[in-house]
């Protein structure tokens, strides 16, 4: 059965208050109180392992080749499809589009798919995603946690920064998306609706 958009809402707003607390975790100046359970557990040990360094150096931004770690944090959210003749056995590709904010880019446009579990024993939803400003991309390719066949997507990802352009060329990053759908929907029923990703790095 399709959740309510009440429910749907409280999901969501649990996994941003999730994320904003794991974020100040990484912040000595918070107190932050982490509250954990089920999915939200792999949330946060994704994100308490070693950090790679935040922005990249000024030295970077004036067009130095050596490569830089970026830290990816902020929300976007927009629109979704399934696209294509759906076949719950081959898995359901789900398209978005969409903007926000995302530190250090600033204001982005999203574009990306993600593929859901087909007829398979186990394995990993996984899709690629573009985040876009007037000075360059990133392109993230997303990983979700091991489910089984005909599951629906994760409420997670992990993702991990695999091409780049424009200022951004040579960056590199790896973090956690909570990504949440309304409607939520099951692999066998195909919706449209609406989207929020929270990038956690």
């Amino acid at each position: 059965m399709t959740p309510s958009r009440k429910g749907c809402l409280r999901r969501l707003d649990d996994h941003t208050h999730i994320a904003t607390e794991i974020r100040h975790a990484h912040q000595p100046a918070y107190a932050p109180t982490a509250r954990s359970s089920g999915i939200d557990d792999l949330v946060i040990r994704s994100l308490t392992g070693p950090r790679a360094p935040g922005r990249a150096s000024p030295d970077r931004r004036r067009g130095t080749s050596h490569h830089d770690s970026v830290s990816l944090n902020g929300t976007l959210t927009g629109d979704y499809h399934v696209a294509g003749k759906v076949n719950a056995d081959k898995g359901l590709d789900y398209v978005f589009s969409g903007n926000g904010s995302i530190g250090p880019l600033g204001h982005v446009h999203v574009t990306g798919n993600v593929h859901s579990l087909g007829n398979v024993a186990t394995g990993h939803a996984n899709g690629l995603i573009v985040l876009s400003t007037p000075k360059g991309s990133l392109t993230l390719h997303l990983t979700g946690p091991e489910q089984k066949g005909f599951a629906n997507l994760p409420d997670h990802f992990t993702f991990k920064i695999t091409n780049s352009s424009g200022k951004y060329l040579g960056d590199a990053g790896t973090g956690t998306v909570v990504f949440v759908r309304d409607p939520a929907g099951t692999s066998a029923t195909p919706e449209h609706g609406t989207f929020t990703m929270v990038f956690v790095s």
